[in-house]
């Protein structure tokens, strides 16, 4: 018996010859081939980790094929082998669990193999079913993982690496026992972020789920799944953890699931009778600075934006941009801390007839607040909101700046009847740059800086003392790259 189990190891196992085929597969994919005289086997590869469980199915699609399904590690070592279920001429490896990371090798053949008489097509299905893993692994989305509970082991501890923008759910399930589920979400250092013990789409069944949770920033999150009670809880049992995440593709098609925008980011999308409306997410602090555009790429698209609030009260829609071609919300300014939403439509929207696609740019400038005697400190690529009247008829502003830095200083009037002056001053305090063009709008645009050192930003008025004119103004300090 052994020296017979040994010659067959000996076949299946050594190296394969000109006649086998290979190719890669992945969990989810289902492949179709062919055995004949001349190809009796062909070899699929796939990476596979510790503790995944799969199913692996093979399927006659024509002729006599009496198909064989054998499945081996890097190492050559035998996992599993099937040539059953002759009656409907098909092999499969069910609930297979995998020994260590690694490549792994789908041998695909016929009864007898090289001596073997039957040819026909096939189809080859692999799929990933679940993860047996131990406290403290790793896990990745759309995995589902076992465990269980119960005596001491009141908790079972689970990594996952999050991106900023991912919207994620993990669901943990009884399978067995009178076990009473649990989930905890914290971040790497352990505080604590979202707490559940019920699934609020299984109501009254105990499981527990944390749903549609959008994760704030990159990193290592750690998922807990317990009991209720926790140490001091007495229910036991099996459990499933599965941790998914939701598909891009799936995201913007309405406020609650909008996409995340960051300042300094890009993205395209595209409007059409399906898809009228797209929504961003847009995570601001008071007195930042929006400016906002979207430009058609394609089709004959009218764009228009439209900024909410998180509750969906208009804010601003565009106020700039060329009819049919872009759209822009310039220089809005934000009035509290929170979440806001930022729409992108068409013209007419449901009515309009318009379609194609779209790039969207949020440029954020971080708002600063002025200080005593009207004087604050700004980082590059800022902004900030103050008034000129009579008892204040100036504000200055400084800057570190980098001999060979490029920098765009604007003055922009956002009340009353303001005629703006900008005055830059270099580090020895001498006068560089000056505009005055008696309007509502000054700018030094795209100056190079000569010093490394601190500069000095004059915002006022026309005359300063002598003038007339007051308001409120925006002043924005952009570094050019």
């Amino acid at each position: 018996m052994r020296l017979t189990l040994l010659l067959f190891l000996l076949l299946i196992l050594a190296p394969l010859p000109i006649r086998a085929q290979s190719a890669s597969l992945s969990y989810g994919q289902t492949v179709t081939g062919r055995i004949t005289n001349e190809t009796f086997r062909i070899v699929y590869t796939f990476e596979g980790r510790q503790g995944d469980i799969v199913d692996v199915t093979l399927r006659r699609t024509d002729g006599n094929l009496d198909p064989m399904l054998i499945l081996t590690d890097d190492q050559n070592n035998l996992i599993a082998r099937n040539d059953d279920s002759a009656a409907s001429f098909d092999a499969a490896l069910l609930s297979q669990q995998l020994p260590h990371d690694g490549l792994y090798f789908l041998i695909v053949t016929r009864f007898g193999q090289e001596r073997g008489m039957t040819i026909g097509g096939y189809s080859l299905t692999l799929s990933h079913v679940g993860l047996t893993t131990p406290s403290g692994a790793t896990l990745q989305y759309g995995d589902s993982v076992v465990g269980e509970l119960g005596g001491d082991q009141f908790q079972q501890v689970y990594a996952f690496q999050a991106t900023r923008g991912d919207i994620i759910r993990a669901a943990m399930q009884r399978i067995s026992g009178n076990l009473d589920p649990l989930l905890v979400l914290a971040d790497a250092q352990g505080t604590v972020l979202v707490v559940n013990d019920e699934d609020p789409d299984s109501p009254g069944s105990l499981d527990a789920a944390i749903t549609d949770l959008r994760i704030k920033k990159t990193g290592t999150y750690l998922l807990v799944a317990t009991r209720f009670g926790r140490e001091a809880g007495e229910s036991h049992g099996g459990y499933s953890l599965t941790l998914d995440r939701l598909p891009p593709q799936s995201l913007g098609k309405v406020p609650e699931k909008a996409i995340l925008l960051d300042y300094g980011s890009s993205v395209t999308g595209a409007i059409d009778n399906d898809s009228v409306m797209r929504f961003y997410l847009i995570d601001a602090h008071k007195g930042d600075v929006l400016s906002i555009n979207v430009e058609r790429t394609r089709g004959n698209l009218d764009p228009t934006l439209t900024l909410l609030t998180a509750d969906l009260k208009e804010l601003a829609a565009n106020d700039s941009g060329q009819r049919g071609q872009n759209a822009r919300i310039s220089t809005y300014v934000v009035p509290s801390d929170g979440d806001y939403i930022l729409m992108v439509s068409r013209f007419n929207r449901d009515k309009g007839i318009t379609a194609g696609s779209y790039t969207l740019s949020l440029v954020g400038r971080v708002g600063v607040a002025v200080g005593p005697g009207g004087k604050a400190t700004l980082p590059y690529n800022s902004a900030v909101n103050a008034i000129i009247d009579d008892g204040n008829v100036a504000q200055q502003y400084t800057f570190a700046g980098t001999a060979g830095d490029v920098v765009t200083i604007s003055m922009e009037t956002s009340s009353g009847n303001l005629a703006c002056q900008l005055v830059l001053l270099d580090p020895s305090r001498k006068q560089i740059a000056l505009d005055d063009p008696g309007t509502g709008s000054a700018r030094l645009n795209k100056l190079k800086l000569s010093a490394t050192g601190m500069y000095t930003i004059v915002a006022s008025r026309r005359g300063r003392e002598k003038g007339s004119s007051r308001g409120a103004y925006l002043l924005m300090l952009t570094h050019e790259k």
